[in-house]
């Protein structure tokens, strides 16, 4: 009879780090980022700095139909399918990936609350849990559709 050995590991909950003792290796930093993550940061710090950080005062003014430009932009350059399933036309990134993107949007808390509502709010709950039809009606490239800036 074989015997399986299994191994505890200790998980960080809510705010928990603040109040114990941790290891720097349980601590994620910026110094532990990858290639990929630092191309990610660098293509999200691009997008707010060219376009988020121009129209700041046009944003206050809740200028007509501006958030739904920059989202369709956000969208071409792969910043609103972060934590989409690859078979719905996302990019299924890592968590480390999708904090790093929201964490660049923040930079203007009234564009961060509207991509996170898109990005977010409206779309993961359809594509973990919709049905197909709705799934078909959100997801462009699913089932050989294609364009995800469309859902902007």
């Amino acid at each position: 009879m074989a015997t399986a050995i299994g191994v505890t590991r200790k998980f960080i909950k809510g705010g928990s780090f603040l109040i114990e003792q941790r290891l720097p290796e349980e601590i994620f930093t910026p110094e532990d980022m990858n290639d990929q993550h630092r191309l990610i940061a660098r293509t999200a710090e691009e997008f707010v700095e060219n376009e988020i950080v121009p129209n700041l005062e046009a944003i206050e003014e809740k200028k007509p139909g501006l958030l739904r430009e920059l989202l369709q932009k956000a969208a071409e350059v792969g910043l609103c399918a972060n934590d989409v399933p690859q078979q719905y036309g996302g990019l299924e990134m890592d968590k480390i990936s999708s904090i790093i993107v929201s964490e660049k949007m923040a930079r203007d808390g009234a564009w961060a609350a509207t991509l996170g509502a898109q990005a977010g709010i409206g779309v993961l709950p359809i594509a973990f849990f919709g049905t197909d039809e709705q799934k078909e009606n959100t997801f462009p490239d699913w089932q050989g559709r294609s364009g995800w800036a469309r859902i902007a």
